[in-house]
Formats: structure tokens, sequence, C-alpha cells
């Protein structure tokens, strides 16, 4: 057995990344948390919130938060082959000033297909509106680094590269389909033009993906990690039917990039033997 190196990777959160454990997890109000206190903070009314992962019990008043390196490891070996050599992945520690109670934002009302048949009265406006609006998150805000340490019998370069084509093969289906939903808002196969609210954010979201995948530079790759009950929030949007090539996930966006949750960027640093 090959003996494993030690390599050194900087991790960045580029939107806001959620990641929860199952839902046995949940905190509910009046039960685990004061609801009124994070009403007057938030200025809204919670009645569930999925925790970050965090060591020990869930209800500590000091938790101590942190990134499992299962998380990672398992965020990186979907877009590796199976053959790859074998390597682990360190936790990482986050600080608690780093952990922001955020809700989801889900595109609503995206037809499975463009139904040639539709009525116009039956066609619902495109929306991005809260999902679940009584109900948030607790994630690691984007834009922060943090270090972490990856052991692997083989050099990173090939690795590296392997996650980053997987990757952006994702961030490029995800594209395909905002490209289609923003052709077919425009005119479907009826020429009849169909209601949207969120134009602005499904474009700039679809700027903002192509950017991140033109700008990814050698020594990057682009990671999609995050998620709560057990969901990828970022991998929602990854499976499109080949007949109409539409959409048959879903679309979550961090309303402060107007892009997917959970993308995050990782870049080699020094490897010890």
């Amino acid at each position: 057995m090959k003996k494993l190196k030690r390599f050194d990777y900087y991790l960045e959160t580029i939107s806001s990344m959620p990641l929860s454990p199952r839902a046995q997890e949940a905190r509910y109000a009046g039960i685990d948390y004061d609801p009124e206190s994070i009403s007057k903070k938030y200025g809204k009314n919670i009645n569930i919130i999925y925790p970050f992962y965090q060591y020990g019990e869930y209800h500590s008043e000091q938790p101590e938060y942190y990134i499992p390196g299962s998380s990672i490891k398992g965020a990186m070996k979907r877009e590796l082959r199976d053959e790859f050599g074998r390597f682990m992945v360190d936790d990482i520690p986050v600080r608690s000033d780093d952990i922001v109670l955020r809700q989801l934002y889900k595109v609503q009302n995206l037809p499975e297909q463009w139904e040639i048949k539709e009525k116009p009265e039956d066609r619902k406006k495109i929306m991005l509106e809260l999902f679940f609006p009584q109900m948030a998150i607790q994630m690691l805000r984007r834009g922060i680094s943090y270090k972490g340490e990856i052991y692997a019998e083989e050099e990173l370069d090939a690795f590296l590269e392997e996650i980053r084509d997987g990757t952006k093969e994702k961030l490029k289906q995800f594209i395909y389909s905002l490209d289609r939903i923003l052709e077919n808002v425009y005119e479907n196969p009826k020429n009849v033009k169909r209601e949207i609210s969120c134009l602005k954010e499904l474009e700039e979201a679809r700027i903002g993906v192509q950017s991140l995948i033109d700008t990814c530079k050698r020594n990057e790759a682009l990671l999609l990690m995050g998620g709560y009950k057990g969901l990828l929030l970022s991998e929602l949007f990854s499976y499109r039917d080949s007949a109409d090539g539409m959409l048959k996930g879903a679309i979550y966006l961090d309303k402060e990039c107007n892009l997917p949750h959970g993308i995050v960027k990782i870049r080699l640093g020094e490897e010890y033997v």
C-alpha cells in the first residue's frame, strides 16, 4: 500500500453554503430556541432552523462549527474516476462569526416542459420566492477562505483536473437549462410569451456561472457542496431530460450574489511527505 502524502489546500466560498446533518437535528421554535429572539434579530417568524455541522450537542450555547472532511471528500469523489487512488480529507473548524442564518429562495413555477396545449390563463408567472418562509438554515457565508489538509497516494494535479472538469460540466448543464428557460420566456412553441418576475436574477446567474467557468485557473477547481436534510442544493439543477432539454430539478439562488448555493473554489497549497 502506498504511503499517503499530505497536501495543503484552500477552500473559498463563492456563494453561501448550507451544510447541515439530517432532519433529526433540526431545531424547533419554543422547544430548542426562543422564537422572539430570532424574530427581533431577523425580523421574521422562524419556526424551524437547520443547523450547520457542529461538534458535540446541537443545542450548545457555544457551538463548535466545522466542515466535515467526509462532506468535502464526498463532493470530490463525485467528480473523480472510480480507480483514483486512496485519499482522506480532514475536518475544517469554522469560526462562529462566519455562520449566518439564511432562508432559501427557489425559482417557482418552472414548467417541466413547454406544453403547446397549455392555456394562457394556466401559465403561471416564473418567480424567485421564499421556499418555506418559516424555515431558515445556518450557512457558511460567501467570500471567506479556509485552509485544509488532504492525504493522498497520488499527486494532486490530475486529481484537481478531474474535479475541475466534472464540476464545469455540471455548471454547463445549469447554464444550458437557464438558456432554455430564458429562451422560452420570450417565445414558447406557440409564440406566446410567459411572464417572469426574476428575469434579472436568472440572467445574472447565467453570467456569473459562466464567468466562474471561464476564470477558473489550472491550480484551482470549482466544487459543488452543501445542503440540508440530505439534499444537495447545488446539484438539484443538474438533472436534464434528454428529450426536451428542460430542467427536471429545481433552482435555489443565493440572493446576495444570484448564484446557486454551495459553489466553492479549491486551490492546492504545499505538499508534505
